[in-house]
């Protein structure tokens, strides 16, 4: 069990700015020989002193490393998001036009049958346009009404399955509103086609 001194010194060490675990090696009398400090900070020298100081007044014979680490791991970081920068309708409703931005590039989609169909097809076929592959059909985009609003639902369903996804949004347009509901119901499958 660590004594009262013990549980000072390491509280000192993490008391250093970045430093978000200690490892401490004891000998068989309860001795730290070793301390590594895993700093997620960006000031690993200026952390190397001040625990040598702590060191130097707790143990001072025992070994210190600091250990730069990240606490953001490739895998954990998100791609970028394809953002919707226009989505209107044209020919007198009869049609939609939705435009994406993603990485830099631009996709344009156009697809008829009024501003539902229409708008979730064009955020379809503006996924195309920017060189990913969407393997799924529109099945339906229908507007339900609420109290006061009336979001979109969206319901694709896989071109190789019978596995069907489901997107809801709300804007202040319908054709605004297919679109972001055809991307909420992609999310998953698309962090997966633009993931670095």
């Amino acid at each position: 069990m660590n004594s009262r001194s013990d549980e000072d010194f390491e509280l000192e060490l993490r008391s250093i700015p970045g430093v978000v675990g200690i490892s401490v090696e004891r000998d068989g009398a309860g001795v730290a020989f070793a301390v590594t400090l895993h700093d997620a900070g960006t000031q690993h020298q200026r952390t190397e002193v001040l625990g040598r100081q702590i060191l130097n007044f707790y143990y001072p014979q025992a070994k210190l490393m600091v250990e730069p680490i990240s606490l953001v791991s490739q895998k954990s970081q998100r791609p970028p998001r394809i953002i919707i920068e226009r989505a209107d309708q044209f020919e007198g409703d009869a049609g939609a036009e939705v435009r994406l931005a993603w990485s830099g590039a631009r996709g344009l989609g156009r697809a008829g049958s009024g501003p539902l169909i229409g708008g979730a097809q064009a955020t379809i076929e503006a996924l195309r346009d920017l060189g990913l592959e969407v393997p799924f059909m529109l099945m339906s985009a229908t507007a339900i009404p609420l109290s006061n609003s009336w979001p979109v639902v969206v319901v694709l369903r896989s071109a190789q399955s019978r596995a069907e996804l489901m997107g809801i949004a709300h804007a202040p347009d319908q054709v605004w509103s297919a679109a972001r509901a055809t991307l909420d119901a992609l999310n998953r499958y698309l962090e997966s086609q633009v993931s670095p």
